[in-house]
């Protein structure tokens, strides 16, 4: 805000709530609310069910899960399939 930024973009996660108990989720909720708090002229918030990329440095189970997503996919519901 002090360098004149109007609009803040905060890519969260589906599920993200502050009072959750898993503490992935719980950590992206209190950042959707810190972020909140900053009172930005604009604030956007996505959270995007799943995030399938590529990455450097592997991650055995994400990409375990990944496989077995992409398996699941056909029969999610739109709303729930990952963006690529």
């Amino acid at each position: 805000k002090e360098a004149g930024v109007k609009h803040f973009s905060l890519v969260s996660s589906s599920g993200a709530n502050a009072n959750s108990s898993f503490f992935y989720l719980k950590i992206k909720g209190e950042v959707e609310e810190k972020v909140k708090a900053l009172a930005f002229e604009r604030t956007t918030i996505v959270r995007p069910n799943l995030l399938f990329t590529s990455r450097e440095r592997t991650r055995p189970f994400e990409a375990a899960f990944q496989a077995f997503w992409k398996v699941i996919t056909p029969v999610l519901p739109s709303s729930q399939k990952g963006i690529s």
